[in-house]
């Protein structure tokens, strides 16, 4: 099986070369920061509206404002 010669490939190549049978349909995970929790609830909103089913968590840990609430 080839693999792009870039992050991508990387990603793909590490749980083949594992025995991972890549052409079975899985389960992917996806998230984005959000500045606010006003901005995570329109990010949410327009997941919903793609299909996708979202969770707004709020790392109330992180003080980092630009990370702190993620979709």
């Amino acid at each position: 099986m080839k693999f792009p010669n870039d992050d991508d490939g990387d990603v793909l190549y590490d749980p083949h070369k594992e025995g991972v049978d890549l052409a079975l349909p899985r389960e992917l995970g996806f998230y984005c920061y959000a500045a606010n929790l006003e901005v995570a609830e329109k990010i949410a909103a327009r997941t919903v509206l793609l299909g996708f089913d979202p969770d707004i968590y709020d790392d109330k840990a992180n003080l980092d404002p630009a990370t702190r609430f993620s979709v």
